[in-house]
């Protein structure tokens, strides 16, 4: 059985991964990137949510699509799980602490919260569970660079506050929205699209968290 924990250093309660290990560059050399999904379980209606962000025109694949945040490994990420961390942090800001949020610190702390979902050709992806009443908090992409941090304003769009849905309006903070199953699968044909690599994201993550 999954645990969940709500530790003082957190504003939320996170399920930990009871089976956790760092997984490293060295040890998967093909993979280049990696993504982290954020998911939230209302903990009122039981229902799963979703953090996908609107990639912008700037962004050399996947423009203007629906994604998950995720990006490139740096040389000062740690393993795996700390790259998808430091890219979550860089283009979302999920608010986890409400003192030093972008940190190797907070980081560091989440890294044990982090669950495998898959490997597929370059990317390895991640997914970590919010529990609580209310909608995490979503701060959008930093607009500073500060190691290992990675200025990331450039790659969210952050004019689109509609997504070409009115069901949406007021829900789409700074590039970023947390959407349900039927939401997320309305976006196969609708623009803006679910990026077709972010596609095999939910096709591996739905069936395990909904029936």
């Amino acid at each position: 059985m999954l645990s969940i924990l709500m530790e003082k250093k957190f504003k939320y309660k996170l399920v930990k991964n009871p089976f956790y290990f760092p997984i490293f560059k060295k040890d998967n050399k093909k993979i280049t990137n990696t993504s982290l999904v954020i998911i939230w379980r209302n903990k009122k209606t039981g229902e799963n949510k979703y953090l996908l962000q609107k990639r912008s025109k700037f962004m050399k694949n996947g423009k203007n699509k629906l994604g998950f945040p995720g990006g490139m490994i740096e040389k000062e990420d740690e393993s795996l799980q700390f790259g998808a961390l430091r890219e979550l942090l860089e283009e979302s800001q999920v608010l986890f602490k409400d003192a030093n949020n972008i940190s190797i610190k907070t980081i560091r702390q989440l890294l044990p919260y982090t669950f495998p979902l898959m490997k597929k050709q370059t990317n390895f992806t991640f997914y970590l569970i919010i529990c609580s009443f209310t909608e995490p908090k979503v701060m959008g992409p930093i607009d500073f660079e500060r190691k290992p941090f990675l200025k990331s304003s450039r790659e969210v769009d952050l004019e689109d506050d509609k997504w070409n849905d009115k069901k949406l309006e007021n829900r789409i903070k700074f590039g970023h929205a947390f959407l349900s199953k039927s939401e997320i699968f309305s976006r196969y044909k609708k623009e803006p699209q679910i990026w077709k690599y972010s596609k095999i994201t939910v096709n591996n993550l739905l069936p395990i968290f909904e029936k």
